[in-house]
């Protein structure tokens, strides 16, 4: 994964991610730390807004 990839993704400036991306984090930290990594714990539900559209 390019540095940059991982500065993106940590900065909010990405708003979806592949699974593939997501495991190369956990699987980074994971090296890193020592200790194991659980995929909830890199993720944060935020709600977004609907706008309703009205039909005429």
């Amino acid at each position: 994964m390019r540095p940059s990839t991982l500065y993106a993704l940590a900065a909010g400036r990405i708003e979806s991610a592949r699974l593939s991306t997501l495991a190369q984090v956990v699987e980074g930290l994971e090296r890193l730390t020592g200790e194991p990594v659980d995929l909830c714990e890199l993720l944060k539900l935020e709600e977004v807004e609907e706008h309703a559209q009205t039909r005429r």
